[in-house]
Protein backbone atom coordinates (compact mmCIF):
# COMPACT_ATOMS: atom_id res chain seq x y z
CA UNK A 1 0.00 0.00 0.00
CA UNK A 2 1.23 3.57 -1.08
CA UNK A 3 1.79 5.65 1.96
CA UNK A 4 -1.28 8.13 0.74
CA UNK A 5 -3.61 5.30 0.47
CA UNK A 6 -2.29 4.50 4.42
CA UNK A 7 -2.88 8.09 5.26
CA UNK A 8 -6.20 8.04 3.80
CA UNK A 9 -7.34 4.89 5.48
CA UNK A 10 -6.23 5.90 8.87
CA UNK A 11 -7.65 8.96 8.62
CA UNK A 12 -11.46 7.52 7.82
CA UNK A 13 -10.54 5.02 10.97
CA UNK A 14 -9.91 8.29 12.77
CA UNK A 15 -13.27 9.67 11.54
CA UNK A 16 -14.79 6.71 12.17
CA UNK A 17 -13.60 5.76 15.82
CA UNK A 18 -14.15 9.63 16.87
CA UNK A 19 -17.90 9.09 15.26
CA UNK A 20 -18.73 5.96 17.76
CA UNK A 21 -17.57 7.58 21.17
CA UNK A 22 -19.22 5.19 23.68
CA UNK A 23 -22.12 7.69 25.81
CA UNK A 24 -21.34 5.70 29.08
CA UNK A 25 -18.96 6.89 31.69
CA UNK A 26 -17.67 3.56 33.48
CA UNK A 27 -15.97 3.81 36.80
CA UNK A 28 -17.75 7.11 37.00
CA UNK A 29 -20.82 8.54 38.77
CA UNK A 30 -23.62 10.22 37.05
CA UNK A 31 -25.29 7.89 34.38
CA UNK A 32 -28.41 8.55 33.57
CA UNK A 33 -30.61 5.47 32.34
CA UNK A 34 -33.48 6.36 30.27
CA UNK A 35 -35.71 5.33 27.64
CA UNK A 36 -38.98 6.90 26.09
CA UNK A 37 -42.62 5.41 25.87
CA UNK A 38 -43.33 4.29 22.82
CA UNK A 39 -45.41 5.88 20.54
CA UNK A 40 -44.69 9.17 22.54
CA UNK A 41 -42.06 11.49 23.16
CA UNK A 42 -42.23 11.22 26.72
CA UNK A 43 -38.52 10.26 28.51
CA UNK A 44 -38.34 8.19 31.79
CA UNK A 45 -35.32 7.81 33.63
CA UNK A 46 -35.31 4.66 36.21
CA UNK A 47 -33.86 5.34 39.18
CA UNK A 48 -35.12 5.57 43.71
CA UNK A 49 -37.12 8.06 45.10
CA UNK A 50 -34.81 10.64 47.01
CA UNK A 51 -36.15 9.55 50.30
CA UNK A 52 -35.50 5.95 49.52
CA UNK A 53 -32.07 5.99 48.54
CA UNK A 54 -30.16 5.37 51.61
CA UNK A 55 -32.41 2.65 52.46
CA UNK A 56 -31.49 -1.08 51.11
CA UNK A 57 -34.94 -3.31 49.54
CA UNK A 58 -36.35 0.42 48.00
CA UNK A 59 -37.95 -0.65 44.99
CA UNK A 60 -36.43 1.17 41.50
CA UNK A 61 -39.10 3.40 39.92
CA UNK A 62 -39.56 5.34 37.06
CA UNK A 63 -38.78 9.23 37.96
CA UNK A 64 -37.74 12.62 36.17
CA UNK A 65 -34.35 13.59 36.24
CA UNK A 66 -33.28 14.90 39.71
CA UNK A 67 -29.54 15.05 40.69
CA UNK A 68 -28.31 12.07 42.67
CA UNK A 69 -31.80 10.29 42.55
CA UNK A 70 -31.18 8.81 38.85
CA UNK A 71 -28.09 8.68 38.41
CA UNK A 72 -26.04 5.80 38.46
CA UNK A 73 -22.04 4.41 38.11
CA UNK A 74 -20.87 1.68 35.99
CA UNK A 75 -18.29 -0.43 36.68
CA UNK A 76 -16.69 -3.01 34.47
CA UNK A 77 -16.26 -6.13 36.90
CA UNK A 78 -14.66 -8.42 33.95
CA UNK A 79 -15.89 -10.86 31.68
CA UNK A 80 -17.92 -8.27 29.95
CA UNK A 81 -20.23 -7.58 33.13
CA UNK A 82 -21.18 -4.60 35.25
CA UNK A 83 -22.24 -3.44 38.33
CA UNK A 84 -24.11 -0.05 38.75
CA UNK A 85 -24.64 1.05 41.80
CA UNK A 86 -26.20 4.53 43.18
CA UNK A 87 -24.14 7.52 45.22
CA UNK A 88 -25.19 5.81 48.18
CA UNK A 89 -23.30 2.46 47.47
CA UNK A 90 -25.94 0.50 46.93
CA UNK A 91 -26.29 -2.12 43.82
CA UNK A 92 -29.05 -2.18 41.31
CA UNK A 93 -29.96 -5.78 42.20
CA UNK A 94 -32.95 -8.33 40.86
CA UNK A 95 -35.14 -9.60 44.22
CA UNK A 96 -35.84 -12.86 44.28
CA UNK A 97 -35.58 -15.15 41.89
CA UNK A 98 -34.98 -13.73 37.84
CA UNK A 99 -37.96 -14.87 36.38
CA UNK A 100 -40.40 -12.95 34.56
CA UNK A 101 -42.18 -9.64 36.48
CA UNK A 102 -39.44 -10.23 39.35
CA UNK A 103 -38.80 -6.60 40.39
CA UNK A 104 -35.65 -4.68 41.38
CA UNK A 105 -34.45 -3.14 43.74
CA UNK A 106 -31.08 -1.53 45.49
CA UNK A 107 -29.02 -3.61 47.78
CA UNK A 108 -25.97 -3.64 49.53
CA UNK A 109 -22.61 -4.85 47.75
CA UNK A 110 -23.06 -8.65 47.50
CA UNK A 111 -21.18 -9.06 44.38
CA UNK A 112 -23.89 -12.01 43.31
CA UNK A 113 -25.44 -12.58 40.06
CA UNK A 114 -28.06 -10.52 41.01
CA UNK A 115 -25.69 -7.99 40.97
CA UNK A 116 -24.19 -8.42 37.68
CA UNK A 117 -25.31 -7.10 34.43
CA UNK A 118 -24.48 -7.07 30.82
CA UNK A 119 -24.48 -3.67 29.00
CA UNK A 120 -25.53 -5.09 25.15
CA UNK A 121 -26.31 -2.53 22.25
CA UNK A 122 -29.73 -2.39 20.94
CA UNK A 123 -30.33 0.14 18.10
CA UNK A 124 -28.14 3.23 17.69
CA UNK A 125 -27.13 4.05 20.70
CA UNK A 126 -29.68 2.24 22.87
CA UNK A 127 -28.22 -0.74 24.92
CA UNK A 128 -30.19 -3.72 26.66
CA UNK A 129 -29.51 -4.54 30.26
CA UNK A 130 -29.37 -8.09 31.18
CA UNK A 131 -29.32 -9.66 34.81
CA UNK A 132 -26.40 -12.18 35.01
CA UNK A 133 -28.90 -14.54 36.56
CA UNK A 134 -31.23 -14.98 33.73
CA UNK A 135 -29.60 -13.47 30.52
CA UNK A 136 -32.95 -13.99 28.60
CA UNK A 137 -34.50 -11.41 30.49
CA UNK A 138 -33.80 -7.29 30.34
CA UNK A 139 -34.95 -4.61 32.10
CA UNK A 140 -38.48 -3.17 31.45
CA UNK A 141 -40.57 -0.64 32.09
CA UNK A 142 -44.20 -1.62 31.54
CA UNK A 143 -47.13 1.20 33.00
CA UNK A 144 -45.33 2.62 36.05
CA UNK A 145 -43.43 -0.79 37.11
CA UNK A 146 -39.73 -1.31 36.42
CA UNK A 147 -38.61 -5.44 36.63
CA UNK A 148 -37.42 -8.01 34.31
CA UNK A 149 -39.01 -9.49 31.45
CA UNK A 150 -38.52 -11.28 28.28
CA UNK A 151 -37.32 -9.07 24.87
CA UNK A 152 -40.54 -7.66 23.44
CA UNK A 153 -40.56 -7.13 19.61
CA UNK A 154 -42.49 -4.78 17.92
CA UNK A 155 -44.45 -3.67 20.98
CA UNK A 156 -46.39 -0.62 22.17
CA UNK A 157 -46.47 -1.31 25.68
CA UNK A 158 -43.16 -1.61 26.94
CA UNK A 159 -39.64 0.12 27.24
CA UNK A 160 -36.54 -2.32 26.90
CA UNK A 161 -33.70 -0.34 25.42
CA UNK A 162 -31.83 2.23 27.41
CA UNK A 163 -29.68 5.42 26.68
CA UNK A 164 -26.81 5.55 29.10
CA UNK A 165 -25.10 9.10 29.41
CA UNK A 166 -24.13 11.68 31.61
CA UNK A 167 -26.92 14.61 32.00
Amino acid sequence: MKKSSFIIVMLLYSALSFAQVEPIQFNKYGNTISGYRPGSNARIMIGVFAESENKPYSEINILRFQPNVNEWRIDNIGEDYYTISTHTGLYLTVQGSAVEHAKLIIDHPKRTDAQMWRIVPANEGTYYLLSKMNERLLVTVVGPFVYLEELKVDSDKFIQEWTIKKE
